[in-house]
């Protein structure tokens, strides 16, 4: 073939691939919103398009949103929930999102165990309502960059400590409903000494009461991340 022929078919070649190259580089993100309340989710679409992420679809709940996520390419899916548990399945629902399209929740002021639940469900930013205008974009676009980011006034709320093998046995009879006194004859413990373990797991999962313990570790998945098997089977009997 003809040198020059070929220099030429090189350098289209290479003036298409830096044009593609181009193309994907300036491409937005895209992403998809879901929320019960109307207000909330187009506060939170205008402040990702104020950003320049472009908005696909703005849905009621998980469920629709998954379909969407299923139907097209989505950088980020944003649930916007309430302060009541709710709309904890809408968030449940996303865990079975396409690979590639990172969760980022909004919503109103949260406690620990909440906020560390949200985590384990697998979101990758946490941020409060009020501040969706000036945060939910820039958490997006670090949750698509493959960073975790939350609000600075509950980071010490992220960070958890591995449980102790007697905090685990402690904690897991405690959510199954047994009180100090019986966890302390099964464990061949002091009820003091019991105590001082449900205090220390308490610390360090997020939560302030046993009735908090049991609905965190009702989740399978996020039993098993503190060390604790079974807990759930343990509390449906």
């Amino acid at each position: 073939m003809n040198r020059s022929l070929v220099e030429l078919m090189d350098s289209t070649a290479a003036s298409i691939f830096a044009e593609l190259d181009s193309e994907i580089d300036e491409r937005p993100l895209a992403a998809a919103v879901c929320a019960r309340d109307a207000g909330l989710r187009d506060r939170a679409a205008d402040a990702l398009r104020s950003d320049g992420i472009e908005v696909c679809a703005t849905t009621t709940g998980g469920d629709e949103l998954l379909t969407v996520l299923g139907r097209q390419r989505v950088d980020a899916a944003i649930c916007v929930i309430s302060e009541a548990d709710e709309d904890v399945p809408s968030v449940e629902a996303l865990r079975a999102r396409p690979p590639g399209s990172s969760l980022v929740i909004a919503g109103f002021a949260t406690s620990r165990a909440r906020l560390r639940r949200m985590l384990d469900l697998g979101a990758q930013a946490f941020v409060l309502e009020w501040q969706m205008a000036t945060a939910l974009a820039p958490a997006v676009r670090a949750a698509c960059s493959g960073l975790v980011s939350v609000p600075a006034e509950l980071s010490q709320n992220v960070e958890r400590g591995a449980l102790t093998r007697r905090q685990r046995e402690v904690l897991r009879l405690a959510v199954r409903g047994s009180a100090n006194a019986e966890i302390a004859e099964r464990l061949y413990l002091s009820e003091s000494t019991v105590k001082a373990h449900l205090s220390a797991a308490f610390r360090k999962i997020g939560v302030k009461s046993r009735c908090e313990a049991a609905a965190l570790l009702l989740d399978p998945e996020v039993a098993r991340s503190f060390g604790i098997v079974g807990a759930a089977r343990a509390l449906e009997r």
